[in-house]
């Protein structure tokens, strides 16, 4: 019995969670279909600027809208219809989508405005759909681990993404959209490729309320919003230190140190409980966040940049397996999909509003960060008093590949 304890308690690594059959497939497909939606955004604003800033700019929010709109749609769609069916239609929209854009510019503007839009309402829900399938591919006491490793990797990906947008939007629009459309259909396909039962098929029956019907995803997305219009208002509140390249260094530096984070998150996960870890990673978010308060210029700008990602992907991943946690597995591709939806949504609310000259833009940051966490401090004191089901979560089957490698077997 003491062996089985101290397995139980034993941290699952990184090595042993890849090794784990299904594991790289799922995660290196996603990451590569996930590469246009993390492209577009910035590669729209730059390969439209010569036509108008200003427009240029409207479509990439249009974008970055529709999807955020789109994933928790298309994730209930999985969970109702099937994986396959939902990646494999909602891929090939957005790859012809793209492939239009990238056929030439002798189009009326509402076509691109509508081409635009639709690619990202039609984005496939590749992270939603991953989130769903991680029970499949691992054991309970590996969750913590692979939500660790999925939140990094995301951020590894939004440090890149511009990187690679911004080289093809440069070089040439339609290599932009081209590539875009490649990629995508590229990551679908490896994931299709995998014909297991780890690509989840229909599910047999689904609460009407659907994954909006569980009060402790409800209480979730909030805090997702909440750091959504925290990572819309970093950019604004660095581009008002007058130094023109600043707002890009400091993305880059926030989501840099966030994989950072998020790979150390992995190694000590296993150790208290999650909404303890939520509170936590939502103290240190707005304690980095309330330095945007004090900089003036780039050094501090950068090391408050610094000091808040080192928490984002914590918290994200935190939020992620609460969320796998508060609902069933019939919904649990919505559920990922509306938290996903609300980080998208609160960063294109908060962009205008920070840009706005209500407040200095310095402040905004701070002020979300602290909205950020008296939400998850309000998060754990509930799930506390009510004893909810996501402190006790019924263990989820074992995989049989898995077993082994993390000693459930015992």
């Amino acid at each position: 019995m003491a062996v089985t304890s101290r397995a139980a308690h034993r941290p699952i690594g990184y090595r042993t969670v890849l090794a784990a059959p299904g594991v790289s497939r799922s995660l290196g497909g996603t990451l590569l279909g996930r590469l246009p939606a993390a492209m577009a955004p910035l590669g729209i604003l730059i390969a439209l600027a010569p036509h108008g800033l200003e427009r240029a700019g409207a479509l990439s929010g249009v974008q970055m809208l529709a999807a955020s709109l789109g994933q928790p749609l298309l994730a209930r769609a999985a969970d109702r219809h099937g994986t396959r069916l939902v990646l494999s239609v909602s891929t090939a929209a957005t790859s012809a989508e793209f492939a239009a854009l990238a056929v030439g510019d002798a189009r009326p503007q509402i076509l691109t405005t509508g081409l635009i839009a639709l690619s990202g309402l039609t984005a496939p829900p590749l992270q939603s759909t991953l989130r769903a399938r991680w029970p499949r591919l691992l054991a309970a006491a590996a969750q913590p681990t692979a939500q660790a490793l999925d939140a990094a990797s995301t951020e590894l990906l939004y440090v890149l993404a511009p990187l690679l947008a911004a080289a093809l939007a440069l070089h040439s629009p339609r290599a932009l959209f081209a590539a875009a459309a490649l990629l995508g259909a590229a990551g679908t396909a490896v994931i299709l490729a995998d014909r297991d039962d780890a690509v989840p098929e229909p599910a047999r029956a689904r609460p009407g309320g659907g994954a909006l019907g569980h009060a402790a995803l409800r209480r979730l997305i909030p805090v997702h919003l909440a750091v959504g219009a925290a990572l819309g208002a970093v950019p604004v509140a660095a581009a008002h230190t007058g130094h023109p390249a600043l707002p890009g260094q400091a993305s880059a530096v926030l989501f840099g140190a966030s994989a950072v984070g998020g790979v150390f998150y992995g190694l000590v996960a296993h150790r208290g409980s999650a909404p303890a870890h939520l509170s936590i990673a939502a103290l240190g978010l707005s304690a980095g966040l309330a330095v945007f308060a004090l900089s003036s210029g780039t050094l501090a700008t950068l090391v408050a940049a610094l000091a808040t990602g080192l928490f984002l992907a914590p918290l994200l991943a935190c939020g992620a397996l609460l969320g796998q946690r508060a609902v069933p597995g019939e919904v649990r591709a919505e559920a990922a999909g509306w938290l996903i939806g609300a980080l998208g949504i609160g960063e294109g609310a908060a962009t205008p509003l920070a840009a706005s000259g209500l407040l200095p833009a310095a402040l905004w940051p701070a002020l979300i960060g602290g909205g950020v966490l008296a939400l998850a401090l309000a998060y754990r004191a509930r799930a506390r008093e009510r004893a909810h089901p996501v402190l006790a979560a019924a263990p989820e089957p074992v995989p049989a590949p898995v077993r082994t490698l993390t000693g459930a077997s015992r």
